[in-house]
């Protein structure tokens, strides 16, 4: 059972505290100042973590002097189905506040993975800013509509994705002769994609209006019943994963 214990200020919260998780929104600058003001009342060995979902920890670690207990966990949205955390050490952290904040998410049932670099964007947000981008594209070039593409990832790439990653799949792509074989037959074909690939760094106000229209034409129910509606969805697939890797 968890308890919950009210405290007159944030700092007076975090004070005797094994482990402080900031979550306060995406200004590195606002999570400068509110861990070098948790670091004066923390203890020296409370482990120090942001939620960040792509600030370097360097940046947001840059105003703590005792920097080897600081890094980043980053949970997914919504963190409380999805099992997945970054960690992304910053170059200053210890080895033992990784294993610490590891062993913490784990005994949480969370799924900590290690990022053995820290770089913009993390793992994460890299590969899903590759794949929107590209997402964004083809419903603005008018080759498919919003709630077709949204079926072709969940039933495609992201149902087979969900139970190998990407590197398996291709993997075994090709029978027994594993990625060599698929890299010797398909490479080609991909570079050709590759090459043909949406590249714009900026969605101008015009693009922005489009999408807006887009999505909101294609999901008509309000955000509390599709939030519903995926949750279901999401659980049901981490109950069919959990059990395929007990089994």
């Amino acid at each position: 059972m968890l308890e919950f214990t009210q405290a007159r200020s944030l700092l007076q919260a975090v004070k005797d505290a094994d482990w402080v998780i900031e979550a306060i929104p995406e200004d590195a600058i606002a999570k400068q100042k509110l861990f070098a003001a948790v670091e004066q009342v923390t203890g020296p060995d409370t482990l120090l973590t942001s939620s960040s979902s792509g600030i370097p920890p360097a940046e947001i670690f840059a105003r703590c002097r005792r920097q080897d207990r600081c890094l980043v966990a980053h949970p997914l949205n919504p963190p409380e189905l999805i099992p997945l955390v970054e960690i992304v050490p910053a170059e200053r952290t210890s080895a033992a506040a990784v294993v610490r904040a590891q062993e913490y998410l784990r005994a949480l049932g969370r799924m900590p993975i290690l990022l053995k670099k820290a770089i913009p964007g993390y793992v994460v947000g890299r590969i899903t800013a590759a794949v929107w981008r590209q997402c964004i594209d083809l419903v603005l070039e008018g080759v498919i509509d919003v709630d077709q593409l949204d079926r072709a990832v969940s039933l495609g790439p992201a149902l087979g994705w969900a139970a190998a990653g990407p590197h398996l799949t291709y993997h075994l792509a090709a029978g027994d002769g594993g990625v060599t074989l698929f890299l010797q037959q398909l490479l080609g074909t991909f570079e050709s994609w590759w090459g043909q690939l949406a590249t714009w760094q900026r969605l101008e106000p015009e693009q922005q209006r489009a999408l807006i229209q887009s999505i909101e034409r294609a999901y008509k129910s309000n955000i509390e019943q599709l939030r519903e509606a995926r949750d279901r969805r999401l659980g049901a697939i981490l109950r069919v994963l959990e059990q395929a890797r007990t089994a």
